[in-house]
């Protein structure tokens, strides 16, 4: 299974045991126990979990609580949302986390000190609009035990490597070929763009 069913009545009618390997979570209201103890049936065979879910969520408080039975085992996690501080203390945990992907509505730099004992394969960012904040925060930590065994970058919605110098990630470039970090840039779209109302 690669998402969790929608509909309550698929909900309902699961029945314990089986186990994941992949699981996408949204935004959708389950009961207080189903999370923690889907988790805790699936701690030793979920590998990849990508949370599309928000701190607003009505199942938020019982993601958190069920974190920690999966997370030891994480191999890749997606994060399109900002985690809660109560989820930040938890990433602690991630200890064979090879795969992160964070949108740009996530704090990168939290996320990254957060992950205390993961050594990263591959970091795969989406750009706002600041390349230069995010290749600072890049460039700090590189060397840091998290990102030490960094092997791949990867920016989907970037702007082509010449632009990508230009606009303030040249000296991040540089860093990740001295450190024989693979850069891939996706030129899709330099990055997304805000109103000045926002």
């Amino acid at each position: 299974m690669s998402s969790f069913p929608d509909k309550s009545s698929t909900v309902t009618s699961l029945s314990f045991p089986f186990h994941l390997r992949t699981l996408h979570l949204y935004n959708r209201n389950y009961s207080s126990n189903l999370l923690p103890t889907l988790f805790t049936q699936c701690s030793r065979t979920l590998t990849s979990l990508t949370l599309i879910t928000s701190h607003s969520s009505p199942s938020y408080d019982s993601l958190v609580d069920g974190f920690p039975s999966v997370a030891p085992n994480l191999l890749h996690l997606s994060l399109q949302h900002r985690p809660s501080p109560e989820l930040f203390e938890h990433f602690a945990l991630c200890t064979r986390l090879e795969f992160l992907e964070c949108s740009f509505a996530v704090n990168l730099a939290s996320v990254l000190d957060s992950l205390l004992n993961a050594r990263l394969k591959t970091l795969s960012i989406e750009l706002d609009y600041n390349l230069v904040d995010v290749a600072q925060i890049l460039l700090l930590r590189l060397d840091s035990s998290t990102l030490d065994e960094l092997e791949t970058l990867k920016i989907p919605r970037a702007p082509a490597k010449e632009e990508f110098g230009e606009f303030g990630g040249k000296e991040l470039l540089e860093r990740c070929e001295e450190k024989g970090i693979e850069v891939k840039l996706g030129e899709v779209v330099a990055w997304r763009t805000r109103s000045v109302f926002d």
